[in-house]
């Protein structure tokens, strides 16, 4: 049934936001209100009916697209979706993302709807293996026996040693989604083998990230609040400060690691090659954020 197939999308993507229309069920609403997808993180958005109604999704998304494009949309043609795709999709996908649009143009970052990158299929087949809900609930993956909130004696609960909140976040997605391609299970296999022997034999750069890495600020919250507009300016210093922290750590150590011939696995050895430097960009929102106003005004909106 369809409550079934929201049960399992909600509890495997763990979402922060989710956006609903007003007339949406009781029952629809009790599953996403459910123990095992909401906690304290979630938002959830109530949005008029109009916005998701078929009569009108067809203008918004022309509208959207016929939309003149910004200078950094224009380098990234080859990534960008067009107004036929879009449309060609199920109806109900069509009438989401029309609604999406509406509520994104709100903080200025609706553009982003239009890179085919930021946009993933929930099912990607020859890769997990799909755990519906009521396996994940019978085999207290992510709760106890008692079938509560709490993950005290789960799967999740036994695993879960990592030191930041958006690890435990990726480890819960893992352990929910397992892989079932053989060659991304022994990539997987290798580089935690290799950090395990390296956090064993007390390699000073496998040191230096589980001590500068403990209790990190929770770095995907805060980048989903300055993305949306609603981070506080103090919340906002302390991203750049924290990503800062953070670059320094990926680019440095790990590339320091990487040249000395430390790092062999492959999977480990891509994460090095591709993490960005962004220190330059970090500098330039730094020199944009006076303290002294920051502390006067609400959120990162208004500066």
């Amino acid at each position: 049934s369809y409550i079934t197939q929201l049960h399992t999308i909600l509890t495997q993507i763990h979402p922060l936001e989710i956006l609903c229309q007003n007339s949406i069920s009781k029952s629809s609403l009790q599953i996403i209100k459910a123990p095992m997808i909401s906690d304290e993180n979630l938002r959830i958005e109530f949005l008029e009916d109009d916005y998701f109604l078929a009569a009108n999704t067809k203008t918004f998304i022309s509208q959207f697209f016929s939309e003149k494009n910004n200078s950094n949309e224009k380098k990234q043609k080859k990534d960008q979706l067009s107004e036929e795709s879009v449309l060609s999709l199920p109806d109900p996908v069509v009438s989401c993302f029309s609604a999406l649009i509406q509520y994104l143009k709100y903080f200025g970052i609706s553009h982003i709807l239009k890179f085919s990158s930021k946009l993933q299929p929930f099912s990607e087949a020859g890769l997990y293996m799909k755990l519906d809900g009521t396996t994940l609930f019978n085999l207290n993956i992510l709760v106890g026996d008692d079938g509560v909130s709490s993950s005290k004696g789960s799967l999740i609960w036994l695993l879960n040693h990592t030191t930041t909140a958006f690890g435990a976040r990726l480890l819960r997605r893992w352990v929910m989604k397992p892989l079932i391609n053989k060659a991304a299970i022994e990539e997987r296999l290798d580089a935690v083998e290799e950090l395990a022997s390296a956090r064993a034999t007390n390699q000073p750069w496998v040191n230096q990230l589980l001590q500068n890495f403990r209790n990190f600020p929770d770095l995907e919250r805060y980048l989903t609040q300055a993305s949306s507009g609603s981070s506080s300016p103090q919340h906002f210093q302390l991203l750049l400060d924290s990503l800062s922290k953070a670059s320094n750590l990926l680019c440095k150590t790990l590339n320091n690691a990487f040249e000395e011939g430390m790092i062999k696995s492959p999977l480990l050895q891509t994460i090095v090659t591709q993490t960005p430097d962004i220190t330059q960009i970090l500098k330039k929102f730094s020199k944009q954020l006076d303290p002294k106003v920051a502390k006067t005004i609400g959120s990162v909106k208004d500066l």
